[in-house]
């Protein structure tokens, strides 16, 4: 009971620990957004880096305050950002970035050393949350949030759903393959001993094979139809399975076709 009690409580701290971070990470990247502002606005452009980098600035603290928001449409394209790892270690490297500003901007005017004191805060800051995203990841105290999880686990089912998909579709085309080439092999027979060949395996099909509900007859669908179940990755492999099952059934056993060859 108590060890339960300090799962509880570990959980909680984790918690209100993860807002807290959350909202240091929200607020510290609208500032550094507002640095990058500040520099544009002040008309210094002595190279190409007082240019490029308050831009960069401006976009990735822009990206940060999406992946906090949890924003999934960027995590497809960010996914470094869906855990607290890469988390920690874009924190370390935004903040670090922000220190060019300092080296842009020292030249000993007032508003130069108010913006010097702001990047050291924000930049020592953005690290230092970055280091505890670090350590929090390695500890296993909830290495993902709990949306990109499910988001996640959507994926593993299609990707699941995609290879199923692709078996089954290999495997109805090696059986519409193997029909055709038993086609072809009985076309080049002699008339009477292919309807033989043809009465024997019917024989022994309907002997050997279980029986088969014909009470529920598989639909034909149009090409529309097919469409609109790939959509629906769990209805299109049902789909497959079951035009797999029409062409096995279609299909004489190869070892019932040749074994009079055999004798």
């Amino acid at each position: 009971m108590q060890k339960e009690k300090k799962i509880v409580k570990a959980v909680s701290c984790w918690i209100i620990l993860r807002k807290i971070m959350m909202w240091i990470n929200i607020f510290f990247s609208l500032a550094v957004i507002g640095l990058g502002i500040y520099k544009y606005s002040d008309g210094n452009f002595n190279n190409f880096a007082d240019v490029f980098i308050p831009f960069y600035l401006i976009v990735f603290g822009i990206l940060l305050i999406f992946a906090e928001a949890e924003w999934l449409i960027l995590i497809k394209h960010f996914k470094f950002l869906d855990n607290y790892f890469g988390r920690g270690f874009y924190n370390i490297f935004l903040g670090t970035m922000l220190l060019n500003i300092i080296s842009i901007n020292n030249d000993g005017n007032p508003d130069r050393n108010f913006t010097w004191v702001m990047v050291v805060i924000v930049s020592s800051t953005m690290a230092f949350v970055g280091v505890m995203e670090i350590f929090l990841y390695i500890w296993h105290c909830g290495a993902k949030s709990e949306k990109y999880t499910k988001y996640d686990e959507k994926q593993e089912i299609q990707q699941k759903l995609l290879k199923e998909e692709d078996k089954l579709t290999q495997q109805i085309s090696q059986s519409v393959q193997s029909e055709i080439d038993i086609k072809y092999s009985a076309s080049k027979q002699p008339q009477s001993s292919i309807q033989d060949e043809y009465k024997q395996n019917y024989s022994l099909q309907q002997q050997q094979q279980p029986f088969q509900d014909n009470s529920n007859p598989a639909m034909v669908y149009t090409p529309e139809q097919i469409y609109k179940m790939q959509q629906n990755p769990e209805e299109y492999s049902k789909w497959l399975k079951q035009q797999l099952q029409m062409t096995e059934s279609k299909l004489p056993r190869q070892e019932q076709l040749y074994g009079n060859s055999q004798l």
